[in-house]
């Protein structure tokens, strides 16, 4: 179950992304549900759950350790779960509320762009020993 605090980001998160044009008003509540997923996601399995403050390599397992090879895409992650990660990663950049210890965002841009192209393979891949 996600923290107050992780509730609360999420909310202003998607608050900032309608004021910015990014996220139709019927898509919403989609957006909530899929970035709630990842930073849940994200909390239990990589053991971090402040959803400020994100390390170097934090995108790349979130989704190639955690997400794919679950198959977790209820949320249609496979086809928007970059783009929410994207433009979550802009937000706590553009309001301050990057944690200070952060990596800086434009490292972690770089490597959800890494992330990309590999992503809807590895979300394809039904294989049983797959791990990303």
């Amino acid at each position: 179950m996600p923290s107050r605090f992780q509730l609360r980001v999420i909310d202003e998160f998607v608050d900032w992304t309608r004021a910015q044009g990014c996220v139709p008003a019927g898509e919403a509540v989609r957006l909530r549900d899929r970035i709630a997923i990842l930073l849940q996601g994200r909390a239990d399995y990589l053991d971090r759950p402040d959803p400020t403050r994100w390390r170097s390599s934090d995108v790349h397992e979130l989704f190639m350790a955690y997400v794919a090879p679950r198959q977790v895409d209820v949320w249609n992650l496979a086809e928007h779960g970059v783009a929410t990660i994207r433009d979550y990663l802009r937000f706590p950049d553009a309001t301050g509320r990057l944690h200070p210890a952060s990596t800086r965002v434009s490292t972690l841009l770089k490597e959800v762009d890494r992330l990309a192209p590999k992503y809807p393979a590895a979300m394809a891949d039904t294989s049983p020993g797959f791990h990303g």
